[in-house]
């Protein structure tokens, strides 16, 4: 019998510290997105599988979505994306506007 890749799922909530902050967020995860759609793509992933939706009951808190077809091409975005000055640097501005107490991420591994 021969294993079958295991995928995974990254999920980023992001919870704005104010409202009044929301544009700049906006501008930095669409700026970061591209990012992400870019190192995706290298590490052999979808990126037209990626989504962030705002929580429709709960303004301000968004849930980004990055899945992988197994762990391989989840631990080659997790490398290029840790390497990557861009989104270090987009990341340290979005820590500014979202409160980090309510902010998380989690990695899912389905079979």
């Amino acid at each position: 019998m021969h294993a079958t890749p295991t995928g995974s799922r990254l999920t980023v909530v992001y919870v704005l510290r104010t409202p009044h902050r929301r544009d700049e967020f906006l501008a930095l995860m669409s700026d970061l997105r591209r990012v992400t759609l870019e190192l995706m793509a290298s590490a052999g992933a979808d990126p037209s599988s990626y989504t962030m939706t705002e929580h429709p009951k709960r303004p301000g808190w968004f849930v980004e979505s990055v899945p992988f077809p197994s762990e391989k091409e989840q631990a080659k975005f997790d490398d290029l994306y840790h390497q990557d000055r861009r989104t270090a640097t987009l990341q340290s501005l979005l820590d500014e506007l979202v409160d980090a107490a309510r902010s998380d991420y989690v990695l899912t591994r389905s079979a």
